[in-house]
């Protein structure tokens, strides 16, 4: 399925990604179009942490030499102690010495916005439970040791070639979707990747903000993305396979898809299943009941 705008790698129109978490979708366009397309991207989160991590990595100041000591440190250490992994169960994982780690890293937060901060954000994400962001009433994180045998830290080459791409980036931005997608007009591409609506209580995890995202918000959206559309902005809007999505996104003008995806979050990957998400667009893509998502 080619999800993106015909013609819209090659224009000159602005991308919008207001929900840019693991930023797939921006960073697979820029693979395409290079980074000249970098220059045409306008980012925005939520989550401050990441949205400093982002700005760090794209930093010209010195800032970043700072984030990969404190990140290599953090690596290090942690190495150095004994080897855990999936085979711990009950009182045992609470002696593991990577979980104390761990833990002792999480509860020293460096100060905000700085690249220690960065530094301490990704080492957290890398070996928590399943890479899960969530965050307590107070917007502490509270994502538990995720006991990996061998964790998968960026490289000193990866994370370098990450900051050759947010150095290019035309914004970087920390706010709510619509502080940044009210610039869109006619012509650009918004692609929307909200925290999604839950399957299930058990799967309710949009506590991704101490504020959550909610009914509320995902009506907040909702209209947005019909605003949007009126003034002749591309739009493209993923979200889990709902009654709740699909009664939502027909207030809207937005075409209905289907795609396949992998997820699960479970911390053993051989447990994840091929579940169906929602992916609705202004304009016309693969028809319905395409089971392959190519961006």
């Amino acid at each position: 399925m080619n999800a993106v705008p015909e013609g819209f790698l090659e224009g000159r129109g602005t991308y919008y990604e207001p929900f840019f978490g693991a930023g797939a979708v921006g960073i697979e366009l820029i693979r395409r179009g290079g980074l000249k397309f970098a220059k045409r991207m306008r980012i925005n989160d939520i989550n401050p942490d990441l949205i400093n991590l982002y700005r760090t990595l794209g930093s010209s100041d010195g800032s970043f030499k700072l984030f990969l000591a404190t990140y290599e440190e953090h690596i290090v250490t942690h190495l150095k102690k004994k080897q855990c992994g999936a085979h711990c169960h009950g009182e045992e994982r609470k002696k593991c010495p990577r979980n104390t780690h761990f833990n002792s890293v999480r509860k020293h937060e460096p100060p905000l916005n700085s690249p220690e901060r960065a530094a301490w954000f990704l080492f957290l994400n890398r070996t928590c439970f399943n890479g899960l962001y969530r965050v307590n009433k107070s917007g502490g994180f509270n994502v538990p040791y995720g006991h990996l045998v061998k964790p998968k830290f960026f490289t000193t080459d990866e994370l370098l070639a990450y900051g050759e791409i947010f150095s290019s980036v035309k914004a970087i931005t920390l706010g709510d979707f619509t502080d940044v997608t009210r610039k869109a007009k006619s012509g650009d591409f918004v692609y929307f990747d909200p925290p999604y609506f839950a399957v299930s209580e058990t799967s309710n995890h949009t506590a991704y903000h101490q504020d959550g995202f909610g009914e509320e918000q995902q009506a907040r959206l909702a209209a947005e993305i019909s605003r949007l559309i009126d003034v002749g902005t591309f739009v493209l809007a993923s979200n889990s396979d709902t009654d709740a999505t699909t009664k939502l996104y027909k207030t809207t003008a937005l075409m209905p898809n289907k795609v396949a995806v992998r997820r699960s979050i479970s911390a053993n990957a051989d447990s994840r299943i091929e579940v169906l998400e929602y992916l609705g667009s202004s304009y016309p893509i693969t028809p319905l009941g395409q089971q392959q998502l190519d961006l």
